[in-house]
């Protein structure tokens, strides 16, 4: 983000002298600046010093229109000092020759703080259905600061009834997670133009009404399905008949929708799925904004000073984002990093030993899963975000079994469109060898030399016909739920799907090598466990 340039006078910092800034509410609750410069120093200005500068109005306007779509938080100087005043103890103890271990010493000391002080607040304002949920909340907390540092954006749904608390949680995201925006009516364009221009956490209420919306629903669900890749979320605003390109928006951010019916099939693998029902209990929470600080510090037999707040844990998250920025600015060695983290989770999934037939992963053994599954495709990718967070901040157990309860007791993540046109290709090549087979069909795994030889039988046409039954089949199918055969047939080629375009309205798959690591690649990252075990063969 730029501001229009302006004469300065000569004893006047420019803005391109900046390298990143965040606006905080300095202690008359003013708006102030925190500035990184391209020097790699540190900038704080209140608002009693803008006055004097040359682009004073332009700055007042610009925090002024922020200031009414999130929540600012306080002065990070003070935490910022200590974060750098910590990594210096740290590199003094002898303990980091080389800064070996530092990242991961320094992440886990700020992050398990900021943990503590998420769960003394959380009984004030939230009610959730188990214990690893309010790890997991924290987990979403801390991913909108740093959504950068994976590779995808897990999506997260608030399967919500009436009652059960999903405003409250919405307003707890709001307080804390990144220039969080709260939106109840939305398209395609608003999302992709914030997300592009502010970097913000998009907490979409009334998602459900959005999603369905017989001329926004359908781009708006395409633009959370590309978001969730940090290499496929681009925008491409377009204008005329022709549709020429007028500007291309990136809109990686982190999301959070609530429901008030089941998550769409297309978006179910990408996502998390909180299921909040009404609390029985009599619980009454207290309201995020404007809560009143002295009950809850007598409740908590703490003095009103030393209570944790949203304000302060929101602080500290900017804080450590702008030390990220800091350290890199001055080409320092990274003190805050989830890699450290991201590599222990990988080795967890991946490890594994056959013992009595079965397949045994290391993290099974770490938490004590029995018959822990394997993590494959997004499955994989998703856990790869919030796992890390969770080893960070002390709460991985809770993490892990989140993520395998969601493969375990969620089948509908078989119903993307991804998966069920993958569904639809494996039914096409049972029904081919079953015209060769005296048995009909057979749930034997084929060989690559007797899938080379029906799938040069078979047309895109096929498919797209197999994949429509199946839809139709669905008790929540509806008309307006059916992609454009183009669309079927993009995503096909998409797989590595090769075909020659015939002319009498056939296009025949022409297998080979490529095809080969095409299907290879689509089983791996869509394909549910029947499919998987069908194509093990390849």
């Amino acid at each position: 983000m730029a501001f229009a340039r302006r004469p300065k006078p000569d004893d006047e910092e420019g803005q391109d002298e900046w390298f990143r800034y965040e606006f905080y509410r300095d202690d008359n609750g003013l708006p102030g600046m925190a500035i990184v410069t391209k020097r790699g120093t540190m900038e704080y200005f209140d608002y009693n010093e803008w006055f004097n500068r040359s682009d004073a109005k332009e700055l007042e306007s610009y925090a002024g229109e922020q200031g009414k779509i999130w929540c600012f938080p306080e002065n990070p100087k003070q935490y910022l000092e200590e974060y750098l005043k910590r990594i210096e103890g740290l590199r003094n103890s002898g303990e980091h020759p080389e800064d070996h271990g530092l990242a991961e010493a320094f992440t886990r000391s700020v992050l398990t703080e900021i943990e503590h002080d998420l769960s003394l607040l959380d009984p004030f304002f939230l009610k959730m259905d188990s214990e690893a949920l309010y790890s997991f909340v924290h987990s979403i907390v801390v991913h909108s600061y740093f959504v950068e540092e994976f590779e995808v954006s897990p999506l997260v749904f608030l399967d919500a009834e009436h009652g059960s608390g999903k405003s409250t949680l919405l307003d707890y995201f709001k307080a804390l997670c990144y220039r969080a925006v709260k939106m109840t009516n939305y398209s395609a364009a608003s999302l992709a133009l914030i997300a592009d221009k502010y970097r913000s956490t998009l907490l979409l209420d009334e998602a459900t009404k959005n999603f369905r919306d017989r001329d926004r629903g359908y781009s708006i669900t395409n633009i959370l399905t590309e978001g969730f890749s940090k290499h496929d979320a681009t925008y491409i605003r377009t204008k005329g008949e022709n549709y020429e390109s007028v500007k291309a928006q990136y809109h990686y951010t982190s999301v959070v929708a609530s429901l008030l019916e089941d998550c769409p099939s297309d978006l179910k693998d990408r996502a998390i799925v909180v299921r909040m029902l009404k609390d029985l209990s009599g619980f009454k929470p207290m309201r995020v904004f404007g809560y009143d600080k002295y009950e809850v510090a007598e409740k908590l037999t703490m003095n009103v000073s030393e209570i944790p707040t949203f304000d302060k844990i929101r602080t500290k998250l900017y804080a450590l984002k702008l030390l990220v920025t800091l350290l890199e600015v001055r080409k320092e060695p990274a003190a805050f990093s989830f890699k450290p983290f991201e590599n222990e989770a990988k080795r967890f999934l991946r490890k594994s030993e056959v013992k009595d037939g079965q397949t045994k992963y290391l993290y099974g053994e770490v938490y004590g899963i029995q018959n822990a599954p394997e993590f494959q495709g997004r499955a994989e990718d998703i856990c790869l975000v919030h796992l890390p967070i969770g080893l960070a901040m002390g709460t991985d157990e809770d993490i892990i079994q989140l993520m395998v309860d969601r493969i375990a007791d969620d089948p509908d993540l078989e119903l993307s469109t991804e998966s069920t046109l993958l569904r639809a290709f494996m039914d096409v090549v049972r029904i081919k060898l079953s015209e060769e087979c005296i048995k009909g069909v057979s749930d034997e795994s084929p060989t690559w030399e007797d899938l080379s030889r029906m799938i040069a039988k078979m047309s895109t046409k096929d498919v797209r016909q197999q994949y429509i039954a199946i839809r139709a089949d669905r008790d929540d199918w509806t008309p307006y739920d059916m992609e454009a055969p183009k669309m079927l047939t993009a995503l096909l080629k998409r797989f590595g799907f090769t075909y020659d375009t015939g002319t009498s309205g056939k296009s025949f798959f022409t297998p080979g090598e490529r095809f080969r690591r095409g299907l290879r690649s689509a089983v791996k990252n869509y394909g549910g466990a029947e499919v998987r075990h069908y194509f093990s063969r390849i």
